[in-house]
């Protein structure tokens, strides 16, 4: 039943807000590593599916259309820093976070074009506009096979693992 799935949910959840932010930001560490893996290996086993010609036209919007959608996309995540404020307390002054800081933040970046990209380049404009998770649509249509199928089950593995971290 339903019930037992979300208590499973939450259960890790209540372990972790419990545990404190340093068992937290371990779990985070793994998330992403795992969050690596699983990107690496879609992207290669998405390769043969690449089509460079649907990332075109480039600039089909005018500049101020992408600079208010930019906008709008971008202004929840850093919201969510606001939230985060209430941790820096709880760092030791005396640590420098700059470089880790930087380093995610590149890598998210990176991450997030990776998906933007891979998505257009396979399934295309229109299809991208239409489907409400482009991502895992693109993970869809891989099948190394008859052998190994599915793989878009790692894909939603990562997002309850990425929303489980989210919400501790």
């Amino acid at each position: 039943p339903l019930v037992v799935i979300m208590l499973l949910f939450f259960l890790p959840i209540l372990y972790l807000a419990k545990s404190g932010v340093g068992t937290v930001s371990r779990w985070a560490t793994i998330m992403v590593l795992l969050l690596a893996v699983v990107v690496i290996m879609v992207n290669g086993f998405s390769s043969p599916k690449i089509d460079l010609g649907n990332l075109r036209p480039v600039m089909a919007h005018s500049l101020g259309e992408i600079a208010s959608t930019s906008l709008k996309l971008t202004v929840l995540p850093f919201g969510e820093v606001v939230v985060l404020l209430a941790l820096f307390d709880k760092l030791d002054e005396k640590a420098n976070s700059y470089p880790i800081f930087i380093f995610y933040a590149i890598f998210t970046c990176l991450y997030l074009v990776n998906i933007c990209v891979r998505s257009y380049a396979i399934l295309g404009a229109e299809t991208v506009g239409t489907v409400l998770y482009p991502n895992y649509r693109t993970a869809t249509l891989i099948q190394l096979g008859d052998f190994f199928e599915r793989i878009e089950a790692f894909l939603v593995f990562n997002y309850l693992l990425g929303s489980l971290s989210k919400v501790a």
